[in-house]
């Protein structure tokens, strides 16, 4: 399993922690909200700390099906009112809003769960009150990125629909970007900014670094994204911010029915992000 390293950042006085309590109080069925095909199916608070979630979305299109290395494979009978089903686990520090998130290329996905607590939130009532969700970096990276005395290229390529769910800060050169018209149709949007061929010109660090946020936000969306640049020494940098982006794999035994069982992935979500936080870097 596939963990990826996530900061929540909390925009007005509803904590999460708040917000995933009045959203469990509901039916199942009325944990669904308009926008979303997401639904919020089981929540544990631990102490004053941790905080576990677990998001499920029904699978559409195509499904799986029963085989054995005896028998041809057969459907998996499945009532009116039945479907199925993908989850992904995430778990938080509520003093800081680190997280540690489940990969599942097939089900809830990081976009996806910020849209839908932030649907939730205003469904709820609390308009005041948003959530941004992005990943995190691999310490070496962020040094890296520092210690650039020059910036001569970002070269990005980002999913039209996937970023402009993100809802990127306004005033940002990709959020810029995204609110340009753009024709129908339109999928992806390849993006490449030099500074000039002299040797000592640089791109705005500034303006670079507000890009990169903007990039760690817009997650899944993003399918490339590189930096370019001459560190204080003058050796030149290449920095790939999706193979940076701080992840870890853990092996886990699937229970019955060759899905990871829920404790067991919330148990290894803890641990990872217990190990992360000892180990300090963008946890720190």
């Amino acid at each position: 399993m596939k963990i990826l390293a996530v900061q929540i950042q909390q925009q007005g006085d509803l904590s999460l922690t708040e917000l995933i309590t009045e959203i469990q109080a509901l039916p199942l069925a009325a944990r669904r909200f308009a926008g979303s095909d997401l639904r919020l199916d089981e929540a544990n608070l631990e102490g004053d700390l941790h905080t576990y979630v677990d998001f499920a979305k029904a699978r559409s299109g195509h499904g799986p099906g029963r085989m054995s290395r005896h028998a041809p494979l057969t459907e998996i009978d499945l009532g009116e009112d039945e479907f199925f089903g993908e989850d992904t686990g995430l778990i938080f520090d509520r003093p800081t809003g680190k997280a540690a998130l489940q990969f599942n290329q097939f089900g809830p996905r990081l976009r996806a769960i910020e849209d839908y607590i932030n649907i939730a939130a205003r469904n709820l009532g609390h308009d005041q009150s948003s959530f941004a969700m992005g990943q995190l970096l691999k310490p070496d990276a962020y040094a890296r990125l520092a210690q650039l005395g020059l910036y001569k290229e970002i070269d990005y390529k980002i999913s039209v629909p996937g970023a402009d769910r993100a809802g990127l800060t306004a005033g940002r050169s990709v959020g810029e970007m995204l609110r340009a018209p753009l024709p129908g149709g339109v999928e992806t949007i390849n993006v490449t900014l030099s500074a000039s061929t002299k040797r000592d010109s640089s791109l705005n660090p500034e303006g670079v670094m507000a890009i990169v946020n903007d990039l760690q936000r817009a997650g899944d969306a993003v399918k490339r994204a590189v930096v370019k640049g001459r560190d204080v020494n003058g050796r030149k940098e290449r920095i790939d911010l999706i193979e940076e982006f701080l992840s870890v794999d853990v092996d886990l035994r699937p229970a019955r029915g060759h899905r990871y069982a829920r404790p067991d992935r919330w148990i290894s979500l803890r641990n990872t992000l217990n190990a992360w936080r000892a180990e300090g870097g963008p946890f720190a």
